[in-house]
């Protein structure tokens, strides 16, 4: 198994919030009071030379706030706008990153994106792979979400 170069996911995530929400995002260090606090997670799942899943997983508040901005609505319950946005967020993410690894030769299949809610869930992964716990920043509005990388390489 190769060591994960995680900047094109950092990349794709900070464009896709400066391009979509005009949002600026940083990659901060994982705080443990940021561990398992999500209301809503997207993922997607990879095939191909890269095999797993990705993530994404926000609080209600800032799945709210996000959905808002892009849409310029008022919601603040996970209703089905803000699961199919916080669906597409990823779909974007991870079709950006999908773009840089095929010019680097790496070929990847996207599955669509699946949409958890809740305030007791936990996402597994399996045990051959390691998880890597990517934490952002949105500093317009002091709000933190986390993008999760489960993947290994294949030949």
């Amino acid at each position: 198994m190769h060591q994960l170069n995680i900047k094109p996911f950092v990349n794709s995530t900070k464009n896709t919030f400066q391009t979509m929400f005009n949002l600026h995002v940083e990659q901060v260090e994982l705080q443990d009071n940021l561990k398992n606090t999500y209301d809503i997670s997207a993922t997607i799942n990879l095939t191909g030379n890269l095999m797993g899943a990705i993530f994404l997983s926000f609080d209600k508040e800032t799945a709210c706030l996000v959905t808002n901005t892009m849409l310029e609505e008022n919601f603040s319950d996970l209703n089905d706008t803000v699961k199919y946005t916080i669906a597409e967020i990823i779909n974007i993410i991870v079709g950006g990153v999908k773009a840089i690894l095929e010019e680097e030769g790496i070929i990847t299949s996207l599955s669509l994106p699946g949409v958890i809610t809740g305030s007791d869930y936990n996402i597994t992964y399996p045990k051959d792979m390691n998880l890597i716990n990517i934490p952002f920043f949105i500093e317009s509005a002091e709000k933190y979400f986390i993008l999760g990388i489960c993947v290994k390489t294949q030949a």
